[in-house]
């Protein structure tokens, strides 16, 4: 009589571990519609506003100026101190592919003080007629203006020179 009962119990076994891995199976399965869902939830969030802010971020806001050009012709022309005193910020593509963002207060003590790649930096400066040289133990660089008026920063510190032109903070 036990050897009746030996493919009866080998087939309920068979039954209860395939029954087993169905369930395993489908528990799975439904975990990862759950990730799906939860995914194109997060996608569906997204405003317009959101999208205009990520092209933006791709394409750079349509900023650029001439004197940032590389076969753009540089010469310092020669300023009075004061005219350097205020902030002074980078809006330009370039300047925010390259630094990311670039704000400095040029200060009539004799110091300044900035962020530029969100670091803050700071320290005293030299004016030397036709340009300022900013002190920074992690980043020096120049401020001069050019022919044009405008207010150039210039990055000194790699191999060929960056100008990248700052405006008036408003």
């Amino acid at each position: 009589m036990k050897k009746k009962y030996i493919p009866v119990l080998l087939i309920a076994v068979a039954l209860i571990a395939a029954l087993g891995a169905w369930i395993i199976l489908s528990h799975n399965s439904s975990d990862n519609k759950r990730a799906d869902d939860s995914i194109m939830t997060e996608e569906e969030d997204l405003t317009e506003s959101d999208d205009e802010e990520l092209i933006e971020k791709e394409e750079g806001n349509g900023i650029a100026f001439d004197a940032e050009s590389d076969d753009a012709v540089f010469e310092k022309k020669e300023a009075d101190e004061s005219a350097y005193y205020g902030a002074w910020e980078a809006t330009s593509d370039l300047a925010l592919y390259l630094y990311g963002s670039i704000d400095i207060l040029v200060k009539e003590d004799g110091t300044w003080e900035g962020h530029i790649t969100g670091e803050p930096l700071g320290g005293k400066y030299d004016y030397l007629g036709d340009h300022m040289h900013m002190n920074d133990d992690l980043f020096s660089f120049d401020l001069a203006f050019d022919q044009d008026g405008n207010l150039i920063m210039i990055d000194t510190d790699s191999d060929d020179e960056i100008h990248i032109v700052l405006t008036k903070a408003q």
